[in-house]
């Protein structure tokens, strides 16, 4: 993207711009294998039932999983970073990130991807419907949460498509993470977006407990 499509009239900027997209496109994947192995776990293995019996509550063991996933994401996405930098190399600065606001947005969306991994395992009954959870869930929110596109430049084109994307939370993982790492200008406020994804991942993470109560009856 960022030397083959300038050639194309398309700014050398956009190579950075999908980086970012990437980084934040490799948590929301890889919940998708997260959601694999746990109904693999609730239909086959039922590893989670011997959780379940531990003395302790059951918040406390989703909330362990919820951990587990958001360290894992974060771990994969860290390599991106100095990836891209070697990469890019000049057209990557470095200077432009506010770390502080980077590893905060980041933390967030982790979570948020983790309570989402947890929440379409609540939803899905069996192996034989684990392509729904691609088809119907991961593959819309990332196609039309910002991947290729911000959400200003929609908004100046097609106001009622920018309108639908406010309510993708993946549009607040992208915007927010550009933010932090390019610079305010031409995205969302980062603030918003910080509100935004802790607003969903508290709904995405009541309805997932909800699910797996009702799924796996536990008390």
């Amino acid at each position: 993207t960022a030397y083959v499509m300038p050639a194309f009239g398309i700014s050398r900027d956009f190579g950075t711009f999908q980086l970012i997209g990437a980084l934040a496109s490799v948590a929301l994947f890889e919940s998708y294998g997260c959601v694999v192995t746990l109904i693999v776990d609730f239909c086959r293995q039922q590893n989670i039932n011997y959780y379940l019996t531990l003395p302790v509550t059951t918040r406390m063991i989703f909330g362990n999983i919820v951990c587990y996933y958001t360290i894992v994401f974060t771990s994969l996405q860290i390599v991106v970073v100095p990836l891209g930098k070697l990469m890019l190399w000049n057209l990557f600065s470095l200077s432009t990130i506010c770390w502080g606001k980077f590893f905060l947005i980041l933390t967030i969306s982790n979570i948020f991807f983790a309570c989402l991994a947890l929440f379409l395992a609540s939803l899905i009954d069996a192996m034989e419907h684990i392509e729904t959870v691609w088809v119907r869930f991961i593959f819309p929110l990332w196609f039309l949460g910002g991947f290729q596109f911000s959400w200003h430049a929609v908004s100046g084109i097609i106001k009622p498509l920018s309108y639908v994307m406010l309510a993708n939370p993946v549009t607040y993982v992208m915007e927010g993470l550009r933010a932090a790492t390019l610079g305010q200008a031409g995205y969302l406020n980062f603030w918003i977006c910080v509100g935004a994804l802790c607003a969903f991942s508290i709904a995405t993470g009541t309805l997932a407990y909800r699910g797996l109560k009702k799924r796996l009856d536990f008390v």
